[in-house]
């Protein structure tokens, strides 16, 4: 053997210690071949042992230099961690070496009803237990007037699925704003519920609005609601309350059949003059021969 040189010794089955001992007096260095191995080790050193080596056994290199060495990873036993919290599985889990994975997500007041591998069987130091949880109901946030875009992120985010449409048809894009969801807001419902959202445009945002307020459109840019008809004086009548909403009308014209049982047996009108942002004005539609029970709107005009 040449000045300077050494064997390299069989270091299979040593653990880290005993590697160290053995190539210690032969000026060798021990060193790893899986350096991320190393925290891991640190935290929970026992049962390593050596299962390869970088320089073979019976091999000879120069003293002073390094060998790095493969170990293979001790086997441990999954503790039970069936009924606490997912925060407490995740530190019990992780003080033993293992990590967690969460199913159907992490939630750290759930808890946990079974794990993959389960408690007591061995497994490999580092390997991941996959914990499942048993979901509690989340309460539903009030996503009312959000966009659809802000409204999805909040939803997805507790867990729930969502499904989008539009209050008036069409095919909603992220800035339409919600209008309602089902269920409400403020019920607790099942993680992974899918909440309808019903969305609108900002150009039926106002539609919407005074429909809630009891209006419907009559016809582009004329919104109106029937409202109680005292005071008609000698004949029978229905009134009617119009508004332009943000827009304005130079004159308002509606006609509306008078029906009895269904059938059509008359038929008047009113109008009125000029209506500006937001106002109010008042049709009254007389049945002068008192035999109608119904009215029903066939033409409305904002002009």
């Amino acid at each position: 053997m040449g000045p300077g040189l050494v064997t390299v010794p069989d270091l299979t089955g040593e653990s880290p210690e005993g590697a160290g001992a053995r190539l210690g007096p032969l000026a060798l260095t021990p060193t790893w071949v899986d350096r991320d191995q190393i925290s891991l080790y640190q935290a929970h050193p026992e049962g390593w042992t050596v299962k390869g080596q970088e320089v073979p056994a019976g091999s000879t290199t120069r003293a002073g230099g390094p060998v790095a060495l493969a170990y293979s990873l001790p086997d441990i036993d999954v503790p039970d961690a069936v009924g606490i919290s997912a925060a407490n599985a995740q530190t019990l889990l992780e003080e033993a070496g293992l990590t967690a994975t969460f199913e159907p997500v992490f939630k750290a007041k759930w808890k946990v009803i079974k794990t993959s591998p389960p408690a007591g069987q061995s497994s490999t130091l580092g390997t991941a237990v996959t914990v499942t949880l048993k979901p509690e109901p989340v309460k539903l946030p009030d996503v009312t007037e959000e966009s659809v875009t802000a409204a999805r992120r909040i939803l997805e985010e507790l867990g729930f699925k969502v499904n989008v449409t539009g209050k008036y048809g069409g095919t909603p894009d992220g800035g339409w704003r919600v209008w309602q969801t089902s269920p409400k807001p403020g019920k607790k419902v099942g993680y992974g519920t899918t909440v309808s959202v019903r969305a609108v445009s900002l150009d039926d945002m106002e539609r919407a609005m005074f429909e809630s307020d009891g209006y419907e459109l009559l016809s582009p840019g004329l919104y109106g609601k029937w409202i109680d008809s005292d005071g008609c004086g000698y004949f029978n009548c229905t009134k009617l309350v119009v508004t332009p909403g943000s827009g304005s009308c130079n004159s308002v014209y509606v006609q509306v059949n008078i029906e009895r049982g269904g059938a059509v047996i008359g038929w008047t009108n009113d109008t009125l003059g000029y209506l500006g942002p937001f106002d109010l004005g008042v049709l009254q539609f007389d049945d002068v021969h008192g035999a109608g029970n119904a009215h029903r709107i066939t033409e409305a005009n904002c002009s």
